[in-house]
């Protein structure tokens, strides 16, 4: 096989020229019957070899793959340094193989909505390697592969598998992506699960900060306050500092006084919520986010419900990433929160009317 690292640092500066022409030409049909919501964010991690032979293969066919892909619209990658990064800082070795679990880890690290992996081996006188596409989310996989003569060009075989992959994304991505709830579907879903009760009156107090910058203005707290707001509920001003500042007290020692200023209110949506940057793309940014909430009965200070998650958002603003992530994982817990504090609160104030009974 003629694929020594002289020529494949020789075919990877000549993929910048050639391999958008070739590709747009090869994948075409694919892209145009392509009804994707695209473009994924995909990261491409080495390749497992399974003889000395193809030891060189484990990073050199990935890097040529990304040199490929780099050129369907439908796709952004990850960039290379930044894996090689991860798996350092993970004390991965040289070889870069990792589990599955570990590649879960990193498609969150990374924002990447899909993994591709593979394996190169030599059966015969033929060079075949195979890629694994996972969604990062469903864990839905997909299996391709392209094969060669042993003493043909390592970059071709790559090329047929990069034009394999990118059809088959243009296909089957979508299927492999969970269902993402619209707002209208959000709103209505809860609608549904707070049917027929009695509401409280919220107030809603999230503190948020995105490591190394200033946040202008919080997104997890309007998101819940806007999930609150479309089913009908009352919300009670905390447009006070002091406030704040007690909410960030409350969340380090649970059963702190709560002030007058929100004794308006029935149910409070304590929270606080941090994103930072993750990652980088050719030409998107990643940051990561994790929100916390605690919904607190006022009356008695009884915590109703918690909720935490974490999220990863890309957009081509560091600041905008953030708050999408900020504002998703808001939104994934409210839908379990607001639902839960309601109920509690219910029973709560059952108990409460319940007559002690006579001694």
């Amino acid at each position: 096989m003629k694929c020594g690292r002289l020529f494949v640092s020789a075919a990877l500066l000549a993929l910048a020229c050639m391999a958008p022409a070739g590709l747009a030409q090869e994948k075409a049909p694919a892209q145009a019957a392509a009804t994707t919501a695209g473009p994924y964010l995909v990261a491409v991690l080495n390749f497992e070899t399974g003889s000395k032979e193809t030891t060189s293969y484990g990073e050199a066919i990935p890097d040529l793959l990304s040199a490929f892909l780099t050129a369907d619209s439908n796709l952004q990658l990850v960039e290379r340094a930044q894996i090689k990064k991860i798996l350092e800082e993970m004390a991965l070795g040289q070889t870069g193989i990792v589990d599955e679990a570990t590649k879960a880890k990193i498609g969150k690290m990374t924002g990447a909505k899909f993994l591709i992996t593979g394996r190169a081996m030599i059966v015969g006188q033929q060079l075949f390697i195979t890629a694994k596409i996972m969604s990062t989310e469903t864990s839905q996989v997909g299996a391709l592969i392209a094969k060669g003569p042993t003493d043909g060009k390592l970059d071709e075989i790559v090329q047929d598998l990069g034009t394999k992959i990118s059809a088959y994304m243009a296909d089957k991505a979508a299927a492999m992506m969970p269902k993402v709830m619209t707002e209208k579907d959000m709103i209505a879903a809860l609608q549904k699960r707070l049917e027929g009760k009695t509401l409280p009156k919220f107030a809603v107090l999230i503190c948020e900060t995105h490591v190394g910058r200033t946040t202008i203005d919080p997104a997890a707290e309007t998101e819940v306050s806007f999930l609150l707001e479309s089913v009908g509920a009352t919300l009670i001003s905390t447009k006070n500092a002091g406030l704040s500042d007690w909410a960030k007290d409350f969340l380090k020692e649970t059963g702190k006084e709560i002030p007058n200023g929100l004794s308006g209110a029935d149910i409070i949506i304590v929270g606080e919520g941090f994103s930072e940057f993750a990652g980088t793309t050719e030409k998107l940014i990643s940051v990561k986010a994790r929100v916390e909430m605690k919904a607190v009965d006022v009356k008695s200070g009884k915590i109703l419900a918690v909720g935490r998650a974490t999220t990863t958002a890309v957009d081509l603003a560091e600041n905008i990433a953030g708050k999408s992530a900020l504002q998703k994982a808001a939104g994934e817990i409210a839908m379990k929160l607001i639902p839960e504090a309601v109920d509690n609160y219910e029973k709560v104030r059952k108990a409460a009317e319940k007559p002690e009974p006579k001694k």
